[in-house]
């Protein structure tokens, strides 16, 4: 059942990139980027409360627990596809390569010191 939760970004990275791609399209980079900042501090905090409401655990507090990775994992894809299009908006021809490879290092850099 652990395994599960692992694959759920796996599973759900091409629905939470077409929700994103999509997002930043008709919103905006800056909707895009709020809205997975949302959706992953919601994610937490549900598998926060699927700790706090069954501390014994159980079935009830992995279905909570899995609902609030199912939102986290929709909102991934928004920080790992969007460096592209935040350096192709916001930095001149010339530092465009040095802004792409430092937000992608720096996403990178963030999953690890996250885990």
């Amino acid at each position: 059942m652990i395994d599960l939760l692992s694959l759920t970004y796996l599973v759900l990275y091409l629905p939470g990139t077409l929700m994103a791609s999509f997002v930043v399209e008709k919103k905006g980079l800056r909707a895009a980027v709020i809205l997975g900042a949302f959706l992953t501090a919601l994610g937490a905090a549900i598998r926060y409360l699927s700790i706090v409401l069954w501390p014994v655990g159980g079935i009830a507090s992995y279905s909570v627990c899995m609902g609030g990775q199912c939102l986290a994992a929709l909102a991934q894809p928004v920080f790992v596809n969007c460096p592209g299009k935040l350096a192709a908006q916001w930095f001149a021809m010339g530092e465009r390569d040095a802004a792409l490879t430092m937000t992608t290092l720096f996403t990178i850099v963030g999953q690890a010191v996250g885990q």
